[in-house]
C-alpha cells in the first residue's frame, strides 16, 4: 500500500488537497455565521492552503503505514465531525441532519488526514526526552518562587480576590445563618468563613480575612505547579519544562483560578496531585509502591480533593473499570486503594456530615441535561407530547421556565432550579416513563441539548462570552450580594496593584485574547479536550494501556463535566493545568522509557 502510494503521490497529493481545501472553506463558513449567499469561496488565501495541504500530503505518502493510516483516519473522522457538528451547534443551534452535512465532515477529515500521519510519524520517531539531565542551577525553590513572584503581583491587583456568586451564598450559611447544607462543599464553606471570620474579628475587616485566604490558596497552586515542573525536569522533559514554565508563568488564566475564591480552584490542586500520583503509580520503576508514605499521601490527595467537589469521586468510579482493562500487576492494589479513598470519602459525606446537622444537597443538582432535553422538545417540538405527558411536565417544572430554554439553551438553571425535586422523587417512574417517552420519540432533539449544553467542553472554537450561558468567560469582580435577596456579606476590592488590574479586566470580562489567532485557543476548555481524546487515542494506538489508565482518569473527570450545569471554564481547570502532564505522556512511547534510554546511553 505504502509503495503504490509513494509513485503516485504528487497525483495523490494534489487531488486530496483540492478535496481537503473545500473541507476547511465549508468548515470556516459554517464558523463564521456567514449568510449562504455570502461570497466565501474565491479568497485568494485559500491557495496557500491548498499548497501547505498537497505538501503535507505528498510527504506523508513517504512515510505512512497501514496502522498510521488507521490511527490517522478514526482521530480525522472524530476531529472533523467534533468541528462540524460544534460549528453548527453554535451557530446554528442544530445539527442538519442532511446528507451534505456528512459530505462536509468527510472532507475536512480529509483535510486532517495527512497532518495526523505526519504527527504520529514524528511522535513515534522523535526523542523528546534528553537521556541526562541537562538543565542546571535549577532547584525546587527557585520554581516555586518564580511562579509565587508572577502570579502575587495578580494577587495585589485582585486583593484581596475574586468574591464570586456561590461564597456569598457559602458565607452567608457560616456566618449569618448556620444553617449548613451540602449544595457546596462544607470544607471549602467552612475554610472560606472561618478565615472571613477571623479576618474580621483580628482586623475587623472580612476583606482581610479573604486576602489570607486567597495568599494561602495562590501558594498552595503555586506548589502543584512546581511540582508538576519539577516532576517533567527529573524524567528529562527539558524542552517541555521551559513550555510548562512558559504555561505556568505567563498563562493569565492561572492568575484568575489562583486569586478566585471558588472551590474550583483547591480542587485544581489536588486534582493534579492525584494525576501526579497516578503517572507513578502506574510506571513501575517509579518506586511509588515500596514506600507506605506514598500510599497514605495518595488516599489523602483523593479525599480531599473528593471534599472540594463530587466530580472527583465519580471519576474515582468511572477508574475503577479502567482498571481491570489497564493493569495486569498490582490491579488488586490499585483497585483496593481506590476504593479504600471512595469508602473514606463516602464516610465523611453521609455519616459524618449529616451527625453534625448539614443537611444533603438537592437531587436536581443531578437533572441537569434531563431537563435540557425535555424543555428543547417541548420549546421546539410540543406536538410531541400528548396531553397527559404535558401534563406529568408541568408537574415538575412550571411553563415559564420550561419556555425560558430558548434563550439560555447552554445553561440547565433556567429549567433545572425549578425543578420540583419533591414531586420528582414522589414518583420515579412516573417521570422515569415521560422522559423515556419523549426521548424515543424525539432522540435527535435529546441528542441536540445535550451537545448544546456540554458545548463549551468538547467544541474548541467556542465563542466567548455566550449570552445563552448566562455567566462571563469567568469572574474578575466582587459579586454584589444586592442582586440577590438575603442578608448576605459584602465586600469590596481593595487593589494594591490597579493599573494592572484594569490591564487584566479586558482579558477576561471582553475576552480580547480571542482576537489573537493560535494563543486564543490555549483559553477554549475544548482545546484541553481535543488534547485529551488524542492522548487516548495515541494510547490505544501504542498498545500502551498503562498511559490509558491516567488518560482514563482525566477523561472520567471531563465524562462528568459533560453532563454538568453549564460549560464554565472554572470546570475544566483541573485537566487544564494537567496539560503539561498530557503532553509529557503523549511524547512518550512509554512510561519506562526515559530510564531505558538513559541506560541505553550510559551503556553506549
Amino acid at each position: 500500500m505504502s509503495e503504490r502510494l509513494k509513485k503516485r503521490s504528487v497525483i495523490i497529493s494534489l487531488i486530496w488537497a483540492f478535496v481537503g481545501t473545500i473541507g476547511v472553506v465549508y468548515y470556516i463558513k459554517i464558523g463564521t455565521g456567514i449568510d449562504v449567499s455570502s461570497n466565501y469561496a474565491n479568497n485568494i488565501i485559500y491557495y496557500f492552503i491548498y499548497a501547505a495541504s498537497a505538501f503535507s500530503v505528498y510527504y506523508c505518502c513517504k512515510v505512512i503505514t497501514k496502522k498510521k493510516a488507521v490511527f490517522a483516519g478514526i482521530f480525522s473522522l472524530l476531529f472533523a465531525c467534533i468541528c462540524v457538528i460544534g460549528a453548527q451547534i453554535e451557530y446554528l443551534r442544530a445539527i442538519n441532519w442532511l446528507w451534505t452535512t456528512w459530505i462536509k465532515v468527510l472532507c475536512l477529515t480529509i483535510s486532517l488526514f495527512p497532518l495526523f500521519v505526519l504527527l504520529i510519524h514524528v511522535l513515534d520517531d522523535y526523542r523528546f526526552k534528553s537521556p541526562e539531565n541537562c538543565v542546571k542551577n535549577i532547584s525546587k525553590g527557585k520554581i516555586f518562587l518564580a511562579i509565587v513572584v508572577i502570579w502575587g503581583i495578580a494577587y495585589l491587583a485582585m486583593f484581596p480576590g475574586i468574591y464570586d456568586y456561590d461564597s456569598i451564598d457559602q458565607t452567608l450559611q457560616f456566618l449569618v445563618t448556620g444553617d449548613v447544607n451540602g449544595h457546596h462543599p462544607v470544607l471549602h464553606s467552612l475554610l472560606l468563613s472561618g478565615f472571613m471570620k477571623i479576618g474580621y474579628v483580628v482586623f475587623h475587616s472580612y476583606e482581610i480575612g479573604l486576602g489570607i485566604f486567597t495568599l494561602l490558596q495562590v501558594l498552595f497552586l503555586a506548589y502543584v505547579a512546581m511540582k508538576v515542573a519539577w516532576f517533567l525536569l527529573k524524567k528529562g522533559y527539558n524542552r517541555l519544562f521551559w513550555f510548562t514554565m512558559c504555561f505556568y508563568l505567563f498563562f493569565p488564566l492561572h492568575y484568575i483560578m489562583s486569586v478566585w475564591d471558588t472551590k474550583d480552584s483547591i480542587f485544581t490542586g489536588f486534582f493534579v496531585l492525584v494525576s501526579l500520583n497516578l503517572i507513578e503509580m502506574a510506571d513501575r520503576t517509579s518506586g511509588f509502591w515500596d514506600n507506605r508514605w506514598n500510599l497514605v499521601k495518595f488516599v489523602l490527595y483523593v479525599v480531599l480533593m473528593c471534599m472540594f467537589r463530587n466530580n472527583g469521586l465519580y471519576a474515582l468510579i468511572l477508574l475503577i473499570p479502567v482498571c481491570f482493562f489497564c493493569f495486569k500487576e498490582r490491579r488488586k492494589k490499585t483497585i483496593i486503594l481506590l476504593i479504600l479513598s471512595i469508602v473514606i470519602y463516602v464516610s465523611y459525606q453521609n455519616i459524618l456530615l449529616p451527625s453534625l446537622g448539614v443537611k444533603s444537597g438537592d437531587i436536581r443538582e443531578m437533572m441537569s441535561i434531563p431537563c435540557q432535553q425535555l424543555a428543547k422538545v417541548y420549546v421546539e417540538t410540543p406536538e410531541v407530547y400528548t396531553e397527559e405527558e404535558k401534563e406529568a411536565l408541568l408537574e415538575l417544572m412550571p411553563e415559564k421556565n420550561i419556555m425560558d430554554y430558548q434563550y439560555r439553551p447552554m445553561i440547565s438553571d433556567a429549567t433545572k432550579n425549578y425543578l420540583d425535586s419533591e414531586v420528582l422523587t414522589s414518583d420515579l417512574p412516573k417521570y422515569g416513563k415521560l422522559y423515556v417517552s419523549i426521548g424515543l420519540k424525539s432522540p435527535r432533539k435529546y441528542i441536540e441539548a445535550f451537545l448544546q449544553n456540554s458545548c463549551g467542553f468538547w467544541y474548541p472554537n467556542k465563542s466567548y462570552p455566550d449570552e445563552r450561558m448566562f455567566h462571563p468567560y469567568t469572574e474578575f469582580d466582587m459579586a454584589d450580594p444586592n442582586l440577590f435577596k438575603g442578608d448576605y456579606i459584602y465586600l469590596e476590592r481593595m487593589s494594591l496593584f490597579p493599573q494592572y488590574e484594569e490591564m487584566l479586566r479586558p482579558i477576561f470580562q471582553s475576552t480580547v485574547w480571542k482576537k489573537i489567532p493560535l494563543i486564543s485557543n490555549f483559553f477554549v476548555p475544548g482545546t484541553y479536550f481535543g488534547v485529551l481524546l488524542f492522548g487516548i487515542s495515541v494510547s490505544f494506538y501504542r498498545k500502551n494501556y498503562k498511559q490509558l489508565f491516567v488518560f482514563g482518569f482525566w477523561g472520567a473527570y471531563w465524562f462528568t463535566l459533560l453532563i454538568s450545569p453549564v460549560a464554565l471554564v472554572r470546570y475544566a481547570y483541573p485537566v487544564i493545568m494537567c496539560l503539561p502532564l498530557m503532553l509529557s505522556l503523549i511524547t512518550q512511547k512509554s512510561l519506562l522509557s526515559w530510564k531505558k534510554e538513559r541506560k541505553n546511553t550510559k551503556n553506549g
